[in-house]
């Protein structure tokens, strides 16, 4: 019986220690020009090019038109969420690219 005490205490030590860490996947919406709003759940550590890619396939959209944005910043299809310190539900803007001259 005290081994199965202990297996509980270590359980509990465990539950804890997890609720420390950040979970495996994130919620993050993404924002077009208008007020739509699609969310994706993907994990922490993959790069937010299949976000993107999933956005623009939603949308029918070519990602090549398309700038993503994350506090004002410019994300690169290589970035991670866990390397931008996003949190659940962050919103990513995605804005059209202007093109113009003169």
């Amino acid at each position: 019986m005290s081994s199965h005490t202990n297996s509980n205490e270590g359980e509990n030590g465990k539950e804890k220690n997890l609720d420390d860490v950040q979970p495996k996947h994130i919620t993050l919406k993404v924002k077009g020009q208008g007020d739509n709003e699609v969310s994706f759940k993907m994990k922490r550590t993959a790069p937010l090019d299949v976000l993107m890619k999933r956005y623009c396939e939603e949308m029918s959209l070519d990602m090549k038109s398309l700038a993503f944005l994350y506090d004002g910043r410019l994300v690169k299809p290589f970035n991670t969420p866990e390397k931008l310190g996003m949190e659940e539900n962050d919103l990513i803007d995605a804005m059209l690219h202007m093109s113009g001259g003169c």
